[in-house]
């Protein structure tokens, strides 16, 4: 009993040392402060900050895929198509939202080129050339199209034949001449070497004609037809009859 009586009093003692240290409050609620505000601060950037860098993160890498995937030079790719139509009616038209601003554009069977109508003259010629590829896909006459990319390479690949060609002539007739030659046992052979240069075609000799019409406001949908002015056939009676008035 005295032990417990001895303890309820140091208890006691200890109490009351505390409620009159106000220091040693102080100093508990100055070391409860940090821990809550480190506990605070890592419960946002737990569950509130990665998460929402990761999600700006992923936004931004699709962005650049979209980007990266696809210019709009490079949309509409020629499709196949076995069963092309031969008369193309000539109220046919597509618009088109270009970088260089909306394109209206038909093709003229007679002048046999794309007419287009846009409010920037200067547009870009490859722009051209989505709309047109968007035009006969979209009507089903693909050999209006010139793929000028494919005119260059088979430029290109003329051109390589040639020199090629030309290259071997050139050594066949040398290897004669030597041949030929008097003083071909005295003089030694030398080889020689032909030089075929690079071959650089970046401009298409055949290709997409456009012709600019006007801006978008003057665009009809149906175009005017001409009209045909009727000659009327006249007989001798009728003349004779005219000529009598003078």
């Amino acid at each position: 009993m005295d032990e417990i009586c001895d303890y309820d009093e140091y208890t006691m003692h200890c109490n009351e040392c505390i409620d009159n240290n106000p220091l040693l409050k102080f100093f508990f609620l100055t070391s409860l402060i940090p821990f809550t505000m480190l506990f605070s601060m890592w419960v946002v950037a737990k569950f509130v900050y990665d998460p929402y860098i990761d999600a700006i993160k992923d936004i931004e890498e699709e962005e650049e895929e979209e980007e990266e995937e696809e210019l709009y030079e490079d949309k509409y790719p020629i499709e196949e198509n076995l069963e092309q139509k031969e008369d193309i009616d000539t109220n046919n038209f597509v618009f088109e939202n270009t970088p260089n601003g909306t394109v209206f554009m038909r093709y003229n069977k007679e002048n046999e080129d794309f007419e287009y109508w846009c409010d920037d003259k200067q547009i870009l010629y490859k722009y051209l050339e989505t709309v047109s590829r968007k035009f006969v896909n979209n009507f089903d006459c693909q050999d209006l199209y010139i793929d000028r990319k494919r005119e260059i390479e088979l430029q290109k690949e003329k051109k390589t034949k040639k020199n090629k060609a030309k290259s071997e002539k050139e050594e066949i007739e040398e290897e004669i001449e030597e041949e030929n030659s008097v003083f071909a046992k005295l003089k030694p052979k030398v080889e020689t070497k032909t030089k075929v240069k690079n071959v650089e075609v970046d401009v298409a000799i055949r290709g997409n004609k456009y012709k600019y019409m006007d801006k978008i406001k003057n665009f009809l949908f149906i175009p005017n037809k001409k009209k045909e002015t009727k000659i009327k056939k006249m007989s001798f009676s009728d003349w004779k009859s005219q000529a009598s008035w003078f």
